[in-house]
C-alpha cells in the first residue's frame, strides 16, 4: 500500500515529509477531499480522516513521534515486514541499527545504552512481526545489563542474541560512524542466545 499525504495541517504535513524522505518513498500529496484511489494509505489528521470516506488512514495524532517506531509502522503499510533486526554496539558511545528485512532503516548513537530498551519495547508492542535483538560482546558488563532487561519483554518469537563482535568496526573513520556502522554488522550476525 502506498502512502500519501492527504494533510492541510503544516506541523502533521512536514512530519510525514520527514518519515517518507528517510525511508526513501516517492513523496506523493493530495487534499484531504481528493482522496479517490483506495490503493493508498492516507497520512492525515483526526480531524480530516472524516473527508476520506473510510479509505485506510494512518492519523498524525496516532503516531508516537519516536522516529524509529514511525518509520517501522509506515513500512509496515508499504511493504510487509517480515523480521526486524536491532543491533547494538555497547559502549560508552552506543552505536544502535534497526534493520528490517534486511535493509538499514534507522541509526543512532547513544550515550545511555539502556535507551534502546524502551525503544523496543515500544516497537513489541505496535509490530507483529519477529524482533531480533543482536548484542555486541565487546563490553560484557553492559551486554548482559542489556540482555537481562530485555528477556521480559520478549514475545516468544522474538530473540536477543549475544554476537561476536571482532571485526565489526571499521578502521580510519569518525568514531560515531562506526559505532553505528558496527550496530548495523553485529545486527547482520547470529549469536548465541540469551535465556
Amino acid at each position: 500500500m502506498k502512502p500519501c499525504i492527504a494533510t492541510v495541517n503544516g506541523q502533521a504535513f512536514y512530519y510525514f515529509a520527514s518519515l517518507l524522505k528517510r525511508t526513501g518513498m516517492k513523496l506523493e500529496a493530495s487534499l484531504p477531499w481528493e482522496t479517490e484511489d483506495e490503493s493508498k494509505l492516507y497520512l492525515t489528521t483526526r480531524e480530516e480522516a472524516p473527508l476520506m470516506d473510510g479509505r485506510m488512514t494512518l492519523l498524525y495524532e496516532d503516531i508516537i513521534r519516536e522516529e524509529p517506531l514511525d518509520l517501522l509502522m509506515l513500512l509496515n503499510y508499504e511493504r510487509r515486514v517480515r523480521k526486524i533486526e536491532v543491533g547494538i554496539d555497547p559502549g560508552s558511545h552506543t552505536g544502535i541499527a534497526i534493520l528490517m528485512n534486511g535493509r538499514t532503516v534507522w541509526t543512532t548513537i547513544s550515550m545511555d545504552p539502556e535507551q534502546v530498551l524502551p525503544m523496543i519495547s515500544g516497537m513489541i508492542s505496535a509490530l507483529d512481526a519477529p524482533i531480533h535483538v543482536k548484542i555486541g560482546d565487546g563490553r560484557p558488563d553492559i551486554t548482559a545489563r542489556l540482555a537481562e532487561r530485555l528477556l521480559p519483554m520478549l514475545r516468544s518469537k522474538d530473540i536477543v542474541q549475544v554476537v561476536n563482535e571482532r571485526s565489526t568496526t571499521p578502521r580510519g573513520r569518525v568514531r560515531y560512524q562506526k559505532d553505528v556502522l558496527a550496530a548495523a554488522s553485529i545486527a547482520m550476525r547470529n549469536g548465541a542466545e540469551s535465556l
